[in-house]
């Protein structure tokens, strides 16, 4: 059996599509999968702040220099922050093997 490795999109269109996706599965599933209230939280307030920054920084709304860093820091608070925080609370619960690779 070949094991999965984490799939975090570099492209940004595919990151919001990503992000949007996790976020819809994690608040959905979050009791099954046991994970905490507070990060529940944590990870919907990333995901908001990283949409509204992805559409200000996005190349097509010809974005400042300010708003392309402002989105960038939203990323790199979204995917080290609390992506992997999630990850690793429902990696610690007694969840079924299948469902952890199913999140994405």
């Amino acid at each position: 059996m070949s094991k999965r490795s984490d799939y975090i999109p570099g492209n940004e269109e595919d990151f919001n599509d990503f992000v949007i996706n996790f976020t819809e599965k994690v608040v959905a599933n979050a009791a099954t999968w046991a994970v905490p209230d507070a990060a529940k939280t944590e990870l919907v307030a990333a995901t908001d702040d990283w949409t509204a920054k992805y559409a200000a920084g996005n190349p097509e709304a010809d974005p400042t220099s300010a708003q392309r860093q402002a989105k960038n820091d939203a990323r790199k608070k979204h995917h080290y922050g609390y992506t992997h925080r999630c990850k690793r609370t429902f990696a610690q619960q007694p969840v079924a093997y299948q469902c952890r690779f199913n999140i994405a």
